[in-house]
């Protein structure tokens, strides 16, 4: 397949598909649609949702830089806009300033790490590595130790100044799939440009970690409803810090409050530490990874992460596809990921919907407290670093030992990707 230039693909030559019996060039079909008015909905509506397998790293959906640049712009206009909307209704926009600064600090966080660890970094598995050995206890080895050794592999003839291209569309731009990669778990779109399975293993964490906090700007409310979980109960820990009752919005945040807030907040993790660890026990999971070890764990939770979130990007290299055509004999273990990507999404779509309501109607038929010296802002720096804090420490608490089994596991074990 050959491009004519940055605006025009050309098919393949005639003949390149072979001929039929009677001498004739095979000729090449090309699935064509609505692309025009399918990918605006799906990027304005943070969907993500590709006309084509390869989403927006198909030429006919992202055909150059520029409406690459378009597509990040539109999934951002919405989750964006809704933040300073909350502001705006309840008439405290230097509150949404400081909750929106917040998730521009985390968005840009994400993008920064991916970019610096994906594209100012080689591919591990094309560089040379030296002949390595672990000790790892073991009761059943002579003296408690057993020891390891990986074998040295030698570096591949490629130029990688560039970082790694592995899996990346060069018509955007080297940066261009990191960048995206983590901007759409960010807002919860799910379209990809590049394959996220191909990350370098340090850089994979930034999607994970969009998906993992969930609160980054999100799409159209999902991101603000959890942003709020985490303020209420970061005010709920200032509060009995100095020994004073937290208040939200000039109203005492409660037991109940509370309770629905980590209920809410506590139903995500569960419903990916859960499965990723039921599938990594069985079949199910073991059978479908196309890569050993650590790779392979990140394919799985990475799934779950996905559909958790209501993200919908994927890491790619589970055999859990049905095949093309109506094929009779699907991967054996589609069925199984399938029910249970089913069964996350809808108690992770709903549950954090209910209780965030309910707590807002408890919160609602309260009285509104007095502004005091004692009472805490929520339109300062302080409360953004508070807000800030709270997010990361909840969330290294809840994440940080799936990530060192996964992206950190395989960054730091033997090289190339944990093998």
């Amino acid at each position: 397949m050959t491009l004519d230039s940055s605006y025009q693909v050309s098919t393949l030559e005639p003949g390149s598909r072979g001929v039929t019996d009677k001498g004739d060039p095979v000729p090449q079909k090309i699935v064509v649609g609505p692309l025009a008015a399918f990918v605006p909905m799906k990027q304005l509506g943070t969907n993500g949702g590709g006309f084509y397998g390869m989403n927006s790293a198909h030429p006919f959906e992202n055909p150059t830089a520029l409406t690459n640049f378009l597509s990040c712009v539109a999934m951002m206009l919405f989750p964006f806009a809704l933040v300073l909307m909350y502001g705006r209704m309840l008439s405290r926009r230097r509150h949404s300033y400081v909750i929106f600064s917040v998730m521009l600090t985390l968005m840009i966080s994400t993008i920064v790490w991916a970019v610096y660890f994906d594209t100012l970094q080689p591919n591990p598995g094309l560089t040379r590595h030296s002949i390595q050995s672990y000790e790892v206890p073991s009761s059943s080895a002579p003296g408690g130790i057993r020891q390891f050794t990986v074998p040295a592999v030698a570096e591949l003839p490629v130029d990688q100044h560039l970082g790694n291209l592995e899996g990346k569309e060069m018509r955007f731009g080297t940066s261009a799939g990191s960048t995206f990669a983590a901007l759409t778990v960010d807002v919860t779109d799910g379209a990809v440009n590049c394959e996220h399975d191909s990350l370098n293993p340090i850089a994979a964490l930034s999607p994970m970690v969009g998906m993992w906090l969930n609160c980054i700007f999100g799409g159209k409310g999902v991101g603000m409803i959890n942003m709020l979980l985490y303020v209420i109960i970061g005010i709920f820990i200032a509060g009995m810090m100095v020994g004073r009752t937290p208040e939200y919005l000039g109203r005492k945040i409660g037991v109940r409050e509370i309770k629905l807030a980590v209920i809410a907040l506590l139903i995500h993790p569960l419903m990916i530490l859960f499965p990723s660890g039921l599938f990594a026990a069985t079949d199910w999971g073991m059978k479908a990874v196309s890569n050993p070890g650590a790779h392979g764990f990140s394919q799985m939770f990475y799934q779950f992460s996905s559909a958790s979130a209501n993200n919908g990007s994927a890491f790619d290299g589970l055999g859990v596809t049905y095949g093309f055509y109506n094929n009779p004999n699907p991967a054996p273990e589609a069925i199984a990921w399938d029910i249970a990507t089913g069964i996350v999404i809808i108690i992770s779509r709903f549950i954090p919907i209910i209780a965030p309501i309910a707590m807002a109607a408890f919160l609602g038929r309260k009285k509104t407290s007095p502004f005091g010296l004692g009472t805490l802002r929520d339109d300062t720096s302080t409360f953004g670093i508070l807000l800030f804090a709270t997010i990361i420490i909840i969330g290294a608490l809840l994440f940080l030992p799936i990530a060192a089994l996964g992206p950190l596991a395989e960054h730091l074990g033997p090289i190339p990707f944990g093998g």
